[in-house]
């Protein structure tokens, strides 16, 4: 299904189509010609869409979410700084790092909206066998109160790298927009699977396996 899927996208108007049928989830990435916008493509992968879910909710509650994000992920591109292959973080993962960031800021750009979950969604995911994950959050986001932190995005760039620079303790706190909050950071040695004191801890929010 795939193979026939990345056939047609040519003359849909989508380029850099790139196979990855060697993953434990099969996808076929590509861009669109038109604004440039890249996308990972997979089957049976409720994970990955609730996954998706959760991120378009952190950018609808607050546009400057979205606006971030393109920023940092565009800078690590052209300093070919994306690719676990090479080492690096994936594009998802920078993700992660902008909205963990937003999370810390005081007051914060956004909440956490896993944390104001008011109804369990578990997903069963069979990847490395079978694991059950609670993927719930708070996707009503258009009644949240918004945010007092009135900075702007330039603003928040600069913020950005001088938090993972100067402020962010890579040795003993994790990347983890699940359990952020503003000055409580989270201690990485408290989750699972632990890592070693050298070792970055990018926790992906739902699959935590």
């Amino acid at each position: 299904v795939l193979h026939r899927f990345a056939a047609a996208l040519p003359a849909l108007g989508f380029d850099n189509i790139t196979h990855i049928f060697q993953a434990v989830v099969q996808l076929v990435k590509f861009t669109d010609k038109e604004t440039g916008m890249e996308i990972d493509f997979c089957i049976n992968n409720e994970l990955g869409v609730r996954n998706s879910l959760l991120l378009a909710a952190y950018c609808q509650y607050d546009d400057r979410v979205l606006k971030l994000g393109r920023i940092v992920k565009d800078w690590a591109k052209r300093h070919d700084l994306v690719g676990t292959a090479d080492g690096c973080l994936n594009s998802y993962a920078y993700m992660l790092l902008v909205i963990h960031f937003l999370q810390s800021l005081d007051p914060p750009v956004c909440p956490n909206l896993q944390e104001l979950s008011t109804e369990s969604v578990l997903v069963t995911d069979r990847k490395w066998g079978y694991d059950q994950w609670e993927t719930g959050f708070f996707s009503n986001v258009d009644i949240l109160p918004r945010s007092e932190n009135t900075m702007t995005v330039g603003e928040l760039l600069v913020r950005f790298f001088q938090f993972y620079t100067k402020v962010h303790d890579w040795k003993q706190h994790a990347v983890c927009m699940r359990l952020n909050s503003p000055g409580a950071p989270v201690d990485k040695t408290l989750l699972h699977p632990p890592v070693s004191e050298d070792r970055w801890y990018v926790e992906d929010p739902l699959d935590r396996k």
